[in-house]
Order: C-alpha cells, then structure tokens, then sequence
C-alpha cells in the first residue's frame, strides 16, 4: 500500500530544514574541496614532472652535441689544441672553450655537411628577456663556401666546468696549455649543472667524460 507523503503543520508537504540543507552545502563543501585539493596536487605533480623532463632532455642533446664535437677535436697543427679563457658575465665567471674539430653541423638542412675542420666555440650568454644564462655553439670555417652557424644549445645554465686529464689519468687542466705540458689531454670531463626551477638550492648536475680520437694516439 502506498502511503501519502508527510504533511507539514499548514497542511503542505514537508522539505528539508534550513539545518538540513546547511549541514548537506557543508558536506559537499568539504567533498569538493578535498577533489580540488588532490587534483591540484596531480597537476602540480605533472607540471613537475614534465619541467623535468625538458631538462633532462636539453641537458642530454646539448651534452651528446659537445661529445661529438669534442670527440672530433682536431690538433690542426697547434701545440695547445684547446683555448680555454674565462670570462665574466654579470659577476659571475665562465669559461669558453675553443678548438678544431672535424664535427660538423648544417644549419640550413638535415643534408649532411661537407667533410673538413671548422673552429668551434662554446661560450655562455646572458639571456636578456629571463635574465638567465644559456651555453651557445658557434661553428666556423677556413672555406667561403661554407656558411659558419651560432645558436643556443641550453639554458638555464647554472655552471660549465672543464677538466683536461692526461693518458695516465692525471688533472692537467692547469697546465695543459703552459710550457711545461707537451701532450694533447687524452680526455676531457664535462660537467654541466642547470638551474631547478622547482628548488635553486638543488640544481640538476650533469658530468660526462670524452676521449678525443684524434688526440690520443699524440700522447707521449
């Protein structure tokens, strides 16, 4: 049997309370707030997540660009293969680093370059619009025919170190270019920290060494 719903006092169909309906926002209130809370922290998580990744990722093709380039290094007849001088940028000091190389990249097309030695430069560079710092690649040739390139290869540069080492596993990065160190370095350490955008205080750090082929067979 079906029973006629409940009537107020005035004869009307009874509803919520105002306490009831109170009580019912406020518990939705907190539902909702506890979904927001948590996708929040999802969409943080990701954005994290993916900041990372294009670090890493720059970190990793800049790195492999130097490892060729360096890997190629080419003495091209000079007693010291690598120039190395320091330069300062808002206060804060950085090397450049110069040197032959039988690398090669094309700007222009995905064509592979004609064969020969081009001189190679990795400078850093204040960026103007960020304030932040970015390692560049400038590339050119002893030929007219062959056009020279510069471009950026990372930002968010917080330091670039390098370090030279002889065949027998010493640091001759002092002395490598003087008078008393006649050998080419058989091996070079690269070590590259970028800026975390999440936390300064915990820069990603990045270190790699490279064994010139062209250099080692020199070593005395």
């Amino acid at each position: 049997m079906r029973h006629p719903p409940e009537t107020s006092k005035n004869g009307g169909e009874a509803g919520f309370t105002l306490f009831e309906i109170l009580v019912a926002l406020f518990i939705l209130t907190l539902i909702f707030s506890v979904l927001f809370a948590s996708y929040s922290g999802t969409l943080k998580v990701t954005r994290d997540w993916e900041d990372t990744g294009r670090v890493f990722s720059m970190a990793r093709s800049s790195m492999e660009r130097m490892m060729k380039d360096i890997e190629s290094a080419y003495p091209s007849g000079q007693t010291c293969p690598f120039i190395l001088e320091q330069e300062v940028i808002r206060e804060k000091p950085f090397p450049r680093l110069s040197f032959h190389s039988l690398s090669r990249t094309n700007p222009e097309g995905p064509e592979t370059p004609p064969a020969g030695i081009s001189n190679i430069t990795y400078s850093v560079r204040l960026n103007s619009e960020k304030g932040d710092y970015e390692l560049a690649r400038s590339e050119t040739s002893d030929s007219d025919d062959i056009a020279g390139s510069d471009f950026v290869i990372c930002r968010g540069l917080s330091s670039i170190t390098y370090r030279f080492y002889d065949r027998a596993g010493r640091d001759i990065s002092d002395t490598f270019c003087s008078s008393d160190q006649k050998s080419p370095p058989a091996s070079v350490v690269l070590e590259l920290t970028l800026v975390n955008p999440e936390d300064e205080s915990k820069p990603f750090h990045f270190m790699t060494r490279v064994h010139p082929a062209n250099m080692s067979p020199q070593e005395s």
